[in-house]
């Protein structure tokens, strides 16, 4: 189970066998930081072996979100590696996404 968004600065790996965590990735000494877009209130799901980030905004200010329109990919596979695009046709935060397959 992979823990993203909210406060976190960093990606965190629960292992429900174990009951641990494990911090996968720190955004601080990877510095991938000022490169992610903010996570609060961002949408999480996964495609294959990859966690898809979208949205989400920076919350300085309880008053002034503002919105992003990116998107961002984890492979959990290949491990540090996020690559990041700005790709959404609108910014959107506190939404819900789902992948479903058309086979």
């Amino acid at each position: 189970i992979y823990l993203v968004g909210g406060q976190l600065d960093c990606v965190l790996c629960y292992d429900p066998q174990d009951d641990s965590y494990e911090e996968v990735i720190d955004f601080t000494t990877a510095k991938l930081f000022d490169r992610l877009a903010p996570w609060d209130f961002c949408s999480a799901t996964v495609w294959g072996s990859e966690i898809i980030v979208t949205g989400g905004c920076s919350c300085f200010d309880e008053d002034e979100k503002e919105p992003t329109g990116t998107v961002q990919w984890y492979n959990v596979s290949s491990g540090n590696s996020w690559v990041w695009e700005d790709s959404l046709p609108v910014r959107i935060f506190g939404h819900k996404s789902v992948i479903v397959s058309k086979q």
